[in-house]
């Protein structure tokens, strides 16, 4: 017992889905705010006839619209003041550009972004944009999020200096007037850079580690007896399969290492498998194998024996029974052992009792099979050395035991202990991941059959484009295969440059009247670092020209982290990666 490929250009993706996606919701929504009385009623009016129809404005309804507001905004230009409630301040507020329309994104808690890495924030954030599952973060204020036309997301690695050179503002007059309290997060830390790949630890919410298994490791099994070809091909196929499983037995150092009651003086009182009377050549191939779990409960003196669950090669339960403990029980750990103080009630089998019903079927030859086996011989008090802990079968490549749940979920495709356990079953669980292992996944390179490379699910952008939420992204094409297979879409990329990666964004991001395709509402890049770099107001107009000609009602991601150079001061306070919001 243990304490899914998608390739092609993004065009022809496109253009196969309907426009109607990216118009807008309504009129209202486009000009809310313009005008405070004639405009105001006419897009009410507009609005009211469409609802009526049943259909959505398109772009040419929504620019004669906007050609109608102009010119009463103009007759109401030439109209006396005092027959005009808009000031001329008012009116001139209206012909600003777009970039200086009032914005609807605020930071307005700083110190929760400061707790963790952009990573982290990034992936909460897009998860209560995106998703119908993720929870608003507090710490941002977006007005009507649910209106967003466009998400665009860049980031990129820059000198320790950079924050000082966007706070003179004279490399970045366009994004140099977002740096403030309002626009900018600061997270905790830089991110880990190097990684294999950015926008699997991005879009991986979920913790998964390399379980790739090792063929072999003689330091992990007890040393078995050596027969040569002639013996072993005149073995019977029962034989040779209990011969092989013998092999995977753990040593003995390996099992005192992890704790399993061996003969000492640590672990006095205990009764050893070798004591048994059971004579091995005479039991059925079936009962030479068996997987063994217990439960336990808290008393007085600690965890106890409270029941015993033993299944043969088959599957076939051979013991289910409940043990009565010696002391009084204090917490019976339901939640866990499935055990009641109802079930306990009128039971009249104790410990030694139980210890010889088990070794009615086990002996020191027979093997146990179980997970993290020495919890249950520890409570059972018996010793006994020939055993396969699929734990241990089980390590990661960081030498980390897995839980059983997880292990049959994974590799055995079943869900096990749904509420509390149930011992037969997680001793079935126990000795079909054993067959697995030493039967199934010896004969072939178990490092590409499970490696932990395959079993990364990128579970963020499978609730993101299950959402009916498209999604573009512009980087090399061995970046992405993994998450083309989600339906994430790409634009290829002739050049690796980051002058191609902005000016592709900007063509998506513009408005196009004559083609028949929709703009991506997610559009993500990451620049890269390259002998010849942008100048930084190069960089910046780039910036200006993608905010430019984006629709309205879209959100901008700047996402800066800062390099590592030990040759500056630390003082200078710029080491922690920052992002700077905009909105239109």
């Amino acid at each position: 017992m243990e304490k899914p490929s998608q390739q092609g250009t993004y065009v022809s993706i496109f253009q196969q889905l309907q426009s109607q996606k990216s118009q807008t919701t309504g009129s209202s929504s486009i000009f809310s705010g313009l005008m405070k009385t004639q405009s105001s009623d006419i897009i009410q009016t507009s609005s009211q006839k469409s609802s009526k129809k049943n259909k959505k404005p398109n772009l040419q309804d929504l620019e004669q619209s906007s050609t109608t507001l102009k010119k009463i905004q103009t007759s109401q230009d030439q109209a006396p003041k005092d027959e005009c409630e808009i000031s001329q301040e008012s009116i001139n507020n209206k012909q600003t550009s777009k970039q200086e329309i009032k914005n609807k994104i605020e930071i307005v808690d700083h110190a929760k972004p400061r707790k963790q890495t952009s990573t982290r924030v990034f992936q909460s954030l897009l998860q209560w944009l995106f998703t119908k599952q993720g929870i608003n973060p507090l710490w941002i204020m977006i007005e009507d999020r649910h209106l967003i036309q466009n998400f665009v997301y860049i980031t990129l690695t820059v000198p320790p200096d950079f924050e000082k050179r966007l706070l003179a503002k004279q490399d970045f007059p366009f994004l140099g007037q977002y740096y403030d309290q309002k626009n900018i997060a600061v997270f905790k830390e830089r991110t880990v850079q190097n990684e294999d790949n950015y926008w699997h630890s991005l879009f991986q919410t979920k913790l998964t580690e390399d379980i790739s298994l090792p063929l072999f490791n003689k330091n992990t099994v007890s040393p078995q007896q050596q027969i040569n070809q002639e013996q072993y091909q005149a073995m019977t196929y029962e034989e040779k399969l209990y011969y092989k499983y013998s092999q995977f037995c753990h040593s003995k150092q390996t099992l005192k290492n992890n704790l399993y009651p061996t003969e000492s003086e640590d672990f006095p009182n205990y009764v050893s498998s070798t004591e048994s009377t059971l004579k091995f050549d005479t039991v059925k191939f079936e009962n030479k194998i068996l997987g063994l779990d217990c439960e336990m409960v808290s008393t007085e003196y600690g965890l106890e024996l409270a029941r015993i669950s033993l299944v043969n090669f088959d599957g076939e339960v051979l013991i289910d029974q409940l043990v009565k403990t010696p002391n009084r029980i204090i917490n019976y750990n339901t939640q866990y052992s499935g055990i009641t103080q109802e079930m306990l009630k009128d039971v009249k089998v104790d410990l030694q009792q139980a210890q010889k019903l088990l070794f009615q079927y086990v002996c020191q030859d027979t093997i146990l099979i179980g997970h993290s086996l020495e919890n249950d011989l520890v409570a059972m008090q018996v010793i006994h050395n020939k055993v396969i802990d699929t734990s241990i079968l089980f390590l990661t490549k960081n030498e980390r035991k897995l839980k059983l749940k997880d292990l049959a979920q994974k590799f055995l495709n079943c869900k096990i202990q749904q509420g509390s356990h149930c011992p037969s079953e997680d001793a079935k669980s126990a000795l079909s991941l054993a067959k697995l292992r030493i039967e199934i996944l010896e004969k072939f390179d178990n490092s590409k059959i499970i490696s932990g490379t395959s079993q990364i699910t990128l579970d963020l952008l499978d609730q993101i484009i299950k959402t009916n939420n498209t999604i573009l992204i512009l980087d090399e094409t061995d970046q992405l295969m993994r998450l083309l297979q989600y339906g994430v879409h790409y634009d290829e990329l002739k050049q690796n440059s980051n002058e191609q990666r902005l000016d592709k964004i900007v063509k998506w991001v513009k408005k196009k009247k004559k083609e028949n395709c929709i703009i991506p509402r997610i559009i993500m890049t990451q620049l890269i670092k390259e002998k010849k770099q942008m100048s930084y107001k190069d960089l910046d107009s780039k910036f200006k020209e993608i905010v430019d000609n984006s629709p309205q009602n879209s959100v901008f991601a700047f996402n800066f982290e800062i390099e590592d150079d030990k040759s500056l001061n630390n003082s200078l306070n710029v080491s922690n990666p920052f992002c700077i919001f905009v909105s239109i």
